[in-house]
């Protein structure tokens, strides 16, 4: 990305309380980018959580989520269908058509988890590729809270998963597509989300028929990654100074 500057102004210990400052940002095809506008994130405050700082909206991971993001194609098989097929079988046929996998293991049985050979303790895992000949499976799991890769045979995998039984009923792929159609920018709705952020509005309770309501104290606090207001004109500030 290129920065460009266009003019360079003194403010006297910042007097000037009408100054304003407008953003032009060019997303060119990516859609992504166009997607996470069109869902401008709040920041909320819980000190009784685990996580305190959290994000509101559906780019929360949640399950009820998986399938409405539009830049992700989202399926999921069962453990019947899966066992037919040879869980070596399925990995390598979805990976060979660009998906990846979220599967739950249980990690006693996974070498360079916390749990290994310890306790039982059943987690997700994303299989991400593997090795034919010497039939390894590549993943990416979690150690002492933090991401890990690893690799594992697929007789561990297979034990592991076979020991999950609260949650190997199903296994999610996911498909990255994101610019396998056109996501439209929405100004109007972009307006609204900067609307709810500027009065402190939880927009979660929009949603809260597909996703519960995120409890907490929303932060008023404009981080970099949240610069996509996409303003051109200085009279729309001028509608929420």
């Amino acid at each position: 990305m290129v920065w460009v500057e266009i003019n360079d102004v003194t403010l006297d210990d910042f007097g000037d309380r009408n100054a304003k400052l407008g953003f032009y940002i060019h997303l060119y095809e990516n859609q992504y980018q166009k997607w996470v506008c069109n869902n401008f994130i709040q920041i909320k405050y819980d000190k009784r959580e685990g996580k305190p700082i959290d994000y509101v909206g559906l780019m929360n991971r949640d399950w009820k989520n998986y399938a409405i993001n539009p830049l992700v194609k989202f399926s999921y098989d069962k453990r019947k269908l899966i066992r037919w097929r040879g869980l070596w079988s399925y990995i390598v046929d979805n990976i060979c058509c660009g998906r990846y996998l979220e599967i739950w293991l249980n990690e006693y049985y996974i070498e360079g988890l916390d749990a290994y050979k310890k306790y039982s303790y059943v987690h997700e895992s994303l299989i991400y590729g593997f090795d034919e000949m010497n039939r390894i499976i590549s993943l990416m799991s979690f150690k002492e809270g933090k991401p890990i890769l690893i690799k594992a045979p697929i007789d561990t995998i297979e034990m592991a998963w076979n020991n999950a039984p609260e949650n190997n009923h199903i296994v999610h792929t996911f498909e990255f597509g994101p610019d396998g159609k056109g996501y439209e920018i929405d100004i109007d709705y972009i307006c609204n989300m900067i609307k709810d952020y500027l009065e402190g509005r939880n927009s979660s309770k929009d949603f809260q028929y597909i996703a519960e309501i995120e409890s907490g104290f929303l932060v008023k606090l404009f981080i970099q990654r949240f610069y996509l207001m996409l303003i051109t004109e200085s009279d729309f500030l001028k509608t929420y100074e």
